[in-house]
């Protein structure tokens, strides 16, 4: 038997928790759709997935039928949650990673700043080379390589230049 959002929804407030493994299957391709019509960074990807899981999961809790269906309601949410994302991964890290060519940004780091030259220098490093190559050129795991680029990332967003 095949039910609407609005059935499964209403599903899942009577306490049924399995409706929402069902309601993430059904609209993460959405999700993924809309991600990549943001063109997010592919270190990005998982992170965004996740912010939009969470916003499904914010919207199931707070839909109603007043709001129309739950489909554009859900839609709606997401792409401004995403706006909302891109508006503030502007900072220092996204600078970095996507234009570390900028002359003027290499001049204002400074070795009395937090982020060092060498933090700096890993960045284009890995910016230049796939993370596979990355990995292996260092001798360490894929993994190793995105757990260093995420805390490189976020020491970098501590310190604005």
């Amino acid at each position: 038997m095949k039910f609407n959002d609005y059935e499964l929804i209403y599903l899942y407030y009577e306490g049924n928790e399995q409706i929402l493994s069902l309601l993430i299957k059904k609209y993460t391709p959405l999700i993924k759709s809309v991600i990549n019509k943001f063109n997010v960074n592919k270190l990005d990807m998982e992170d965004y997935l996740q912010e939009g899981l969470m916003v499904l999961y914010k919207c199931i809790l707070s839909y109603n039928e007043d709001k129309g269906l739950f489909y554009y309601y859900f839609r709606v949410s997401l792409k401004r949650a995403f706006i909302s994302l891109v508006s503030r991964n502007t900072s220092i890290s996204y600078v970095l990673l996507n234009d570390f060519d900028n002359l003027t940004l290499k001049e204002n780091i400074t070795k009395s700043e937090i982020v060092d030259l060498k933090d700096f220098q890993e960045l284009l490093d890995i910016k230049s080379m796939s993370i596979k190559e990355y990995a292996e050129k260092n001798n360490i795991s894929v993994k190793k390589v995105y757990n260093y680029i995420n805390k490189l990332k976020n020491k970098i967003k501590k310190y604005k230049l």
